[in-house]
């Protein structure tokens, strides 16, 4: 289980990387702080969380968390504001991958946050 939860979230991983850099390429004033603060698929301290800030001048955490629920059945979680103590989490989201997840799920996800990041 451990090992299909890390390679799901390895492909959570990639999409979500590649859909910042597609963003900022396209206006990176307006994506500003929009970064994945979570470690590597590479490094040594991987876990299936992937943990995400939000350009607050684009949409809130609370709102991006609403519309991927209700226009897309995608559930992740809302972070307060520098949670665990962290200077760094800010306007951020958490995704976890997990046993009942699939391929599916992310393509779900990542075409939600597209349509929502695009339209906002």
């Amino acid at each position: 289980i451990a090992t299909y939860n890390i390679e799901l979230r390895g492909i959570l991983y990639n999409a979500m990387s590649k859909l910042i850099e597609d963003l900022l390429a396209m206006d990176s004033t307006k994506y500003a702080g929009l970064e994945i603060i979570s470690p590597t698929q590479e490094s040594m301290v991987v876990s299936p969380i992937i943990s995400l800030n939000l350009p607050p001048t684009v949409i809130s955490n609370a709102d991006l968390c609403f519309k991927l629920s209700s226009d897309y059945g995608v559930i992740i979680k809302q972070l307060a504001d520098y949670e665990g103590g962290n200077n760094f989490v800010i306007n951020a989201i958490r995704i976890t991958t997990h046993l009942f997840n699939s391929e599916i799920d992310i393509i779900k996800l990542i075409n939600g946050l597209t349509e929502i990041l695009l339209e906002e």
